[in-house]
């Protein structure tokens, strides 16, 4: 089952391209299986990219926020998945100590938008949220790609 083991603990620092960016307070920790991914403080997402459509925003806007982290530190340049000892994974709720951690990876596109599909759907959220909220980033997410770094900050205007 794929899932983050806590919650958002964010402050918001201000509106790009007109979206709410926010900043991590504390560590988000998402795990599945032998994977697990350590977003580190500081570390700030834009949300999910939505179109601002009333009929399109209001079925699938304001879902997505911890999915939609976890989907923008996928896409940086060097976002990290680690895979690690699966019998602790879930039991470790804060950074994973080293001698559990088997190895590295980096994210390929494709694993990134799968993570954010199975993240949803294990929550869980209907099938008509999710799959079209897949498909969405599957098709129109290659510009977002590796165009940032992990800790880079978006230029934003001040809330």
């Amino acid at each position: 089952m794929a899932k983050f083991l806590n919650n958002i603990h964010s402050e918001d620092i201000g509106y790009y391209q007109g979206r709410l960016v926010r900043r991590l307070l504390e560590p988000l920790i998402w795990v599945h299986e032998d994977k697990r991914k350590e977003i580190p403080i500081g570390f700030a997402s834009d949300g999910a990219s939505v179109p601002r459509v009333p009929l399109v925003y209001d079925a699938w806007g304001d879902r997505a926020h911890r999915e939609a982290f976890g989907h923008d530190y996928d896409y940086r340049k060097n976002s990290i998945l680690l895979i690690v000892d699966p019998r602790v994974n879930e039991f470790c709720t804060g950074f994973i100590p080293e001698r559990y951690i088997i190895r590295r990876e980096s994210i390929p596109k494709e694993d990134a938008d799968w993570y954010f599909r199975i993240t949803m759907r294990d929550r869980p959220q209907p099938y008509q949220i999710y799959q079209p909220m897949y498909l969405a980033v599957r098709m129109c997410g290659g510009p977002s790609f590796h165009r940032m770094n992990v800790m880079d900050s978006f230029p934003v205007e001040a809330p």
